[in-house]
């Protein structure tokens, strides 16, 4: 059975949460958790997952600032507690992103602020694979 990709965009409060398909070639945004509800989600998908995508919150210039070493020290965390390889992926704009779509989509701001870190961690591991796929690392 081939496994998943599980994509995350880390907040301070929230993480919003993305899948894979099967064939790592699409993501879809799936829920949004309360980060200290993290570890155990990422339990329950535990035998399917290949590996966790979390974004990186890189400054505008590409610079590794404190938001990033705090993510990086997080999926460390993550890497070790679950025997699971992570990976980094760039995370600029995403949530800006995410939010323009909903709002093109004519959801209500209320909406917008629940699926707006789900969309996020989904426009974060589509990226990867795309990336992936293009480079043949998956």
């Amino acid at each position: 059975m081939n496994k998943i990709f599980m994509g995350l965009d880390i907040g301070r409060k929230k993480v919003g949460i993305a899948l894979s398909d099967r064939t790592l070639t699409v993501a879809r945004h799936y829920k949004t958790v309360f980060f200290a509800d993290l570890k155990p989600e990422i339990k329950k998908h535990l035998p399917n997952l290949k590996g966790l995508v979390i974004g990186l919150p890189l400054r505008m210039d590409g610079s590794i600032g404190s938001a990033a070493e705090e993510v990086k020290q997080i999926g460390q965390e993550l890497s070790i507690a679950l025997a699971l390889e992570v990976f980094f992926h760039d995370e600029r704009l995403t949530s800006w992103e995410a939010r323009e779509r909903l709002k093109e989509m004519e959801y209500s701001s209320a909406q917008i602020k629940e699926l707006e870190h789900q969309v996020s961690a989904q426009f974060i591991l589509q990226s990867f694979l795309n990336d992936s796929l293009q480079n043949k690392n998956c």
